[in-house]
């Protein structure tokens, strides 16, 4: 999903922080009522509001959708908890939340995690705890400010701004962060290179290929869970971690049983 650095946002319902003077704030307005528009300071976007104030992707499903929004498996998600040491019941802070997928697969296998969220726009059906642009150091403070630093960030960033993001779950976050990227973010790049040899992810959790678009194809280079740790963190299972096709198809099967007996 793609970040842009929306100034102020208004008409939105799921946003419960306080009007501030300064447009280059990153956070939004509480609106009351069924408000059908956005106001987007300086920018575009191709999706549509509904009445209650909510954006939907709209458009070509083969092109590059709004936002860089793609819905993370829940699969993928339940492969991560089972090789990252996340602890039962510590705070978890998911910055680009999207449509819930994460916190919905997680609350399935790890249901004691006290989680809030934010985006930069609330997707249906799910209502970010905040509104907030996760590129942004104030939007991390103000989030922290509210919540408390998380135990740990777990989110599926836009790869062109995650580069931001992770340097502030990095700082923000107790444990550290896990984020699901290309695995061709480790590549030494005149922006990230330096960041990374000083901070290489210290698990690497590679999973099969994924078709996001839903349109038959994969993406060029497969994704990956990458785990930074704060200092000391304990970590349950270093290095690099393969998930098979084999492991894939077992837990996609496990899910769909535990959805059929109501779980």
């Amino acid at each position: 999903r793609r970040h842009t650095r929306y100034p102020l946002v208004t008409g939105v319902q799921t946003c419960a922080l306080p009007i501030l003077a300064s447009d280059g704030w990153p956070l939004c307005h509480h609106a009351i009522g069924g408000a059908q528009a956005v106001r987007l300071s300086g920018a575009s976007t191709v999706a549509a509001v509904n009445t209650s104030g909510v954006l939907k992707d709209v458009g070509d499903p083969q092109a590059r959708r709004s936002d860089d929004f793609y819905v993370t498996p829940a699969w993928q998600t339940v492969a991560m908890a089972r090789y990252v040491n996340i602890p039962k019941l510590c705070s978890v802070y998911e910055p680009c939340v999207g449509d819930g997928a994460i916190v919905r697969a997680m609350q399935r296998v790890r249901p004691k995690l006290h989680w809030f969220t934010s985006d930069i726009v609330a997707r249906e059906p799910f209502a970010p705890t905040f509104l907030a642009d996760a590129t942004m150091r104030d939007s991390w403070t103000w989030v922290c400010g509210q919540k408390g630093k998380p135990t740990l960030t777990i989110t599926n960033p836009p790869f062109n701004q995650a580069f931001e993001i992770l340097k502030h779950a990095h700082k923000w976050s107790i444990w550290g962060a896990v984020m699901l990227l290309r695995l061709s973010f480790l590549e030494p790049t005149d922006e990230r290179g330096a960041w990374l040899a000083a901070h290489p992810p210290q698990q690497v959790i590679v999973l099969p290929r994924t078709d996001y678009r839903g349109s038959g194809s994969t993406d060029s280079v497969t994704s990956a869970w990458m785990y930074w740790t704060a200092h000391d963190t304990p970590v349950k299972r270093g290095g690099i971690h393969i998930v098979t096709k084999a492991e894939r198809d077992a837990i996609i099967a496990s899910l769909a049983l535990s959805s059929e007996g109501g779980a």
